[in-house]
């Protein structure tokens, strides 16, 4: 959605009539407007209820990539802070990786959101080879990282 400078000041303006600021700019923000039942924030934009994490980020960055959504790393529902909302392809607040089911002190996350297609199809290309998915990437990555080095080279 594309949005002129007066409706992003607009709806900047609107959002901020129903945050609860905290004392600092880090803290979450309360949300004294309309919600879902589970809680979400909820405010209208052009006609339409929308998620307010998602409007925030409308007024703030601009246009949202299809398939796309906007998470939040402080795992506060309620929250509203531009500083702590995100871009992914994953739906649904953030959790810690130390609340996960498959959280290892020894894994480390490579920050990256994958579509739940794009994991089928690494799942099935693993198995068609006969290979564990993480023998699987690290050998992509192997190779990856070996033609980078190789094109560093040539120039």
């Amino acid at each position: 959605m594309n949005m002129t400078q007066q409706r992003k000041d607009d709806l900047l303006e609107r959002l901020d009539s129903f945050r609860i600021k905290g004392e600092n700019e880090d803290d979450c923000y309360g949300w004294k407007g309309a919600t879902c039942s589970n809680g979400t924030p909820r405010i209208s934009v052009r006609g339409k209820s929308q998620g307010a994490n998602r409007a925030a980020w409308l007024a703030e960055y601009g246009k949202i990539p299809k398939f796309h959504f906007v998470r939040s790393t402080c795992c506060n529902r309620s929250c509203t802070n531009i500083k702590h909302l995100f871009i992914s392809l994953l739906k649904g607040p953030k959790t810690k990786p130390t609340e996960l089911k498959s959280y290892r002190e020894s894994r480390r996350r490579l920050g990256v959101d994958l579509h739940v297609n794009q994991i089928n199809l690494i799942k099935k290309m693993a198995h068609k080879r006969n290979m564990t998915v993480t023998r699987f990437i690290s050998i992509i990555i192997t190779g990856v990282i070996a033609r980078e080095r190789q094109f560093d080279d040539n120039i």
